[in-house]
């Protein structure tokens, strides 16, 4: 992979880059309050994970395919992305956004705190998802949607899945056409 840092002088410096054991990690090495955005590009054709802490912005620019893929975001992160892949597992926690779009055999999908994830254009066969807090999620399943909601979060599906659903708390799931 090939990564290029756009951001000031004082701020590249401060951004470390390092590839080991087919794993790049891209993180700061002081806290640093910039006057312009940090732009960051990760031209890579394989993505097997993805996994961010802090406040991100993450869009993928072309369709991510792979075999498997595993999301991971914590903080007020903000994910969009494309993605063609046989089996996705994704956890969002505290305020992270997720918005994609694609094709997908089986996900399994897990929130916390207030976390979102946008999927109506993300075709799923099997779903699995767990949300806990106040988080909302709108998803789009076809054979299978597995759904723990538990506190105050809301759901949204279509498709026509068999649906099997536990709730413990004020939480609302709506199908939707």
């Amino acid at each position: 992979p090939a990564v290029t840092i756009e951001a000031q002088q004082n701020i590249r410096a401060a951004i470390s880059v390092t590839i080991k054991s087919n794993k790049l990690t891209v993180k700061s090495t002081s806290c640093f309050k910039p006057n312009t955005p940090v732009k960051i590009t990760i031209y890579s054709r394989i993505f097997e994970e993805i996994d961010l802490k802090g406040n991100v912005n993450l869009t993928s620019v072309n369709l991510i395919t792979a075999k498997e893929l595993t999301i991971r975001s914590k903080g007020a992160s903000t994910l969009k992305l494309d993605v063609f892949v046989n089996d996705i597992d994704v956890k969002l926690e505290d305020n992270s956004q997720l918005t994609i779009s694609g094709n997908c055999q089986n996900a399994d999908l897990t929130m916390k705190n207030n976390a979102a994830f946008e999927g109506a254009g993300f075709n799923t066969f099997k779903m699995d998802l767990e949300l806990t807090g106040s988080g909302s999620a709108t998803v789009n399943a076809f054979k299978n949607l597995n759904v723990r909601l538990n506190g105050s979060g809301e759901i949204l599906y279509s498709g026509d899945p068999q649906l099997d659903a536990k709730i413990d708390g004020t939480g609302r799931i709506t199908k939707v056409n």
